[in-house]
């Protein structure tokens, strides 16, 4: 009995033990302060719903996570302020001032449709002019300039050669606001020439001569003309003089090309043809470009008795192959630069005109860059 009874107190000690302060229910269980639900379980701050679970501060979803400030969505992510839609992402800056939309790309300020290659644009960085003046020189009651190009434009089928220029100064407040007497020309003269200092032995006209523009005070601001000479094909007298109209007067810009074709040549004006005339020179002749202020002479006539001086205003000459690449041109716009590309003819001139042409001299070639000098309100 004693033995019995020891072993019942035994088992329910036992008993006891495994049901007090260490069960399932008590204070270090597993529902405890520290179980899987507690504080720092999977639920707590530190689970994967806390603070620094994957849902929080820290986690997926939190401040550092991918949907955070720093992730795929938040100041630097791929939406972000440094993200493809942000403020340094392919959407944002780079697509502004210097993107292909922005004032340096292909539609802006300096791309291929701007100033530098229309027939009516006003670069006016450095404009020269060609100033025939009355004074006295060698003899001549008069002084002007001539330049010709040291570059040969070939004969070849799409050269396009052109020049933007004020051809005269408009006298805005005299009654003859087209001063007679003067004449001014853009023209070429076969390079083979033995005139000019060219050093050739073809004498003209059947060296070839391709008058772009002549114009004289008489005409005022109706028209201008063109011509062509010469050929070993042509006559002495063979020309054929054509007019161009004016929408507006001489003493504005304007563009003025002969474009080569083959066997003949389109006059061009503003970027538009004109006449078109056989010119079937041999591939092989070129020609020099001439820029000058003629007084007077047979085609100009008498000097208007008020005639102080007059200017050919040249913004840029430029020549382009058949697909419209630069082959040579004087933007006009240093001085060093264009008399390295031309030479004067020096001297007194051809056809009774009345005028000494200067080596260079500033009182007849001077830069500037007023583009609306000669013009009037």
């Amino acid at each position: 009995m004693k033995l019995a009874n020891l072993f019942f107190l035994v088992c329910l000690g036992l008993i006891l033990f495994a049901c007090g302060g260490n069960d399932s229910s008590g204070n270090t269980d597993s529902d405890a302060n520290s179980d899987a639900d507690s504080d720092s379980d999977s639920d707590g701050d530190s689970d994967s719903d806390g603070d620094s679970d994957t849902d929080g501060d820290s986690d997926t979803d939190g401040d550092s996570d991918s949907d955070g400030d720093s992730d795929s969505d938040g100041d630097s992510d791929s939406d972000g302020d440094s993200d493809s839609d942000g403020d340094s992402d392919s959407d944002s800056d780079s697509d502004s001032d210097s993107d292909s939309d922005g004032d340096s790309d292909s539609d802006g300020d300096s791309d291929t449709d701007a100033d530098a290659d229309t027939d009516s644009d006003t670069e006016a960085s450095g404009i020269l002019s060609i100033i025939g003046k009355k004074e006295n020189d060698h003899g001549a009651p008069y002084t002007s300039g001539r330049l010709n190009s040291s570059f040969e434009v070939p004969n070849d089928a799409g050269v396009w050669v052109r020049a933007r220029l004020k051809i005269t100064l408009k006298r805005c407040n005299a009654g003859d606001p087209y001063v007679d007497g003067s004449w001014p020309a853009f023209w070429l003269l076969g390079s083979d020439s033995g005139e000019q200092g060219y050093g050739g032995t073809v004498a003209w006209p059947e060296c070839g001569e391709i008058d772009i523009i002549e114009w004289i005070g008489t005409y005022d601001d109706t028209h201008y003309q063109t011509n062509q000479w010469g050929d070993p094909a042509f006559p002495v007298d063979h020309n054929k003089p054509s007019t161009v109209s004016y929408s507006n007067g001489p003493e504005k810009w304007h563009t003025y090309g002969v474009r080569f074709n083959g066997d003949d040549i389109t006059f061009t004006f503003d970027g538009k043809d004109q006449a078109t005339r056989s010119y079937n020179d041999p591939d092989s002749h070129g020609h020099r470009i001439i820029l000058n202020m003629a007084l007077g002479g047979d085609m100009a006539g008498i000097i208007a008795g008020d005639f102080d001086s007059n200017m050919l205003q040249v913004d840029w000459v430029r020549v382009t192959d058949a697909g419209g690449n630069l082959m040579w041109s004087d933007e006009m716009d240093d001085e060093s630069a264009t008399k390295s590309k031309w030479f004067t003819f020096t001297g007194l001139a051809y056809n009774n005109e009345e005028q000494y042409y200067t080596d260079w001299e500033s009182d007849n070639f001077n830069w500037h860059d007023d583009a609306t000098l000669g013009e009037c309100n």
